[in-house]
Order: structure tokens, then C-alpha cells, then sequence
């Protein structure tokens, strides 16, 4: 009995952890999905347009849930501004003035 124990007891614990792995992964999917609305409203209300209060407190909070829950992972801007452009290279020195041969 003891080794049929031993197995239902790892199936128990892998069951747990695809259980909890899957649980967060939807929470990640969840959190991208309402980061993308908060951007979103956040655009909208910087150029002018109406957006409903309770929208924006609806995916605040719930962003504020998956934080609490530590489903959130790094504050970490995923686009980054593009290098300054290259510097134009310098110009060729001037041709040496060219003076007949003396004689």
C-alpha cells in the first residue's frame, strides 16, 4: 500500500501545481489584457475623448487585484525610444592647392 500512496500523493501535487500554473498564466493573460484597456482609456483621456468612470475603475481595480495577487510580475516599459540618429560623418579634408613644378 505504501508505494500506491506514494503515487497518488505525487499525482495529487502535480494536479496541484498544472492547477496553479494554469490559474496564473490566465491571470497574466487577464493582467496584459487590462493593461492594454488602461493604456487605452489613458490615450483617450489625454486627447480629449470621454471615458466612462466607471470603465476606468472597473480595469484599475482590477489591475489592483492581480498586483495583490502578484500576478502583475516587473513594472518594466516594454517599448523604449528609438537611438538618436547617427552622426553624419566628417567632411574629407580639402584637396592640398596644387602649384606648378618650379623650374
Amino acid at each position: 500500500m505504501g508505494f500506491l500512496d506514494n503515487v497518488k500523493s505525487a499525482a495529487k501535487d502535480l494536479t496541484e501545481s498544472v492547477d496553479q500554473q494554469l490559474t496564473s498564466t490566465n491571470a497574466g493573460r487577464d493582467a496584459e489584457r487590462h493593461y492594454r484597456d488602461l493604456g487605452m482609456m489613458a490615450y483617450l483621456k489625454e486627447t480629449g475623448r470621454t471615458v466612462e468612470v466607471a470603465d476606468w475603475e472597473r480595469v484599475l481595480g482590477a489591475l489592483k487585484g492581480y498586483e495583490a495577487q502578484g500576478a502583475l510580475g516587473t513594472f518594466v516599459l516594454h517599448t523604449t525610444p528609438h537611438p538618436p540618429p547617427a552622426a553624419p560623418p566628417p567632411a574629407p579634408p580639402p584637396n592640398p592647392p596644387t602649384h606648378p613644378p618650379v623650374m
